[in-house]
């Protein structure tokens, strides 16, 4: 990636000269920035999401997505996601039968 972003630099010089070059990198650095504040503005959304969720399900899913990153075949990485649905509908059942007392 760096020397692709040297390779952009260096056609950049040639055909604008080293003061235009300056400013391309400005406003490059600007729109990194403007990205990074948008990612830094959708994770925090996305933490506050989180908050608000069971934990259970929360460690559901950490282990789930390990797993999943570690498994050696699809078959794998869907038991797991097969086990903690049937973990989640389980726990649904159960609350809609205490409801039901």
């Amino acid at each position: 990636m760096a020397a692709r972003r040297r390779s952009q630099d260096a056609a950049v010089k040639k055909k604008r000269g080293p003061g235009r070059v300056r400013k391309w990198l400005r406003r490059s650095a600007v729109t990194r920035r403007r990205r990074v504040r948008s990612w830094w503005t959708q994770a925090g959304a996305l933490a506050q999401n989180l908050a608000y969720k069971s934990p259970f399900a929360l460690h559901l899913t950490k282990e789930a997505l390990n797993a999943g990153l570690n498994a050696s075949c699809m078959d794998e990485a869907l038991m797991m996601e097969n086990r903690n649905q049937s973990y989640m509908l389980t726990m649904q059942l159960m609350k809609y039968l205490e409801q039901q007392r």
